[in-house]
């Protein structure tokens, strides 16, 4: 009887650790820099960066992720978590900053993406402008 006892609780505590620990899941991103709103001039390197966060991690989690990151001016813009960026077009750009968690043979097993939007402004604008004064104003 200890003999099926022992069987019996070896083959229930593998099944019971694994209920308990649920997989490590992608729950969101978040654009660290540059902030929402924020504006840089034609020209000026602007830092990218995102933080890809998990639920339910391990001590010994690492995770396969790609990064992708889109404007909607210019296109694709970025494939790593931080870069550099100095060539923006001007004008509006909604950024897109997606995370792909990447299973072991390469495939998606979930994706987060988180928006911002920055403004490239030319050099020359706001230059001997006061507030509340526009050009063609006396």
């Amino acid at each position: 009887m200890t003999r099926t006892f022992r069987i019996f609780a070896l083959a229930v505590l593998p099944a019971v650790f694994l209920l308990g620990c649920p997989e490590p899941e992608l729950s969101r991103v978040d654009i660290l820099q540059p902030d929402d709103g924020q504006t840089f001039e034609v020209g000026q390197a602007i830092r990218f960066e995102a933080e890809a966060i998990f639920l339910n991690t391990r001590e010994d989690f690492s995770p396969s992720l790609r990064y992708r990151w889109t404007s909607s001016l210019d296109g694709a813009i970025g494939t790593t978590a931080s870069f550099m960026r100095a060539d923006l077009s001007e004008g509006v750009h909604t950024i897109t900053a997606t995370v792909d968690d990447l299973d072991n043979d390469g495939n998606v097993i979930g994706s987060r993406s988180e928006d911002i939007v920055i403004e490239i402004l030319s050099s020359m604008e706001g230059e001997g402008e006061t507030e509340g004064e526009t050009e063609g104003e006396t």
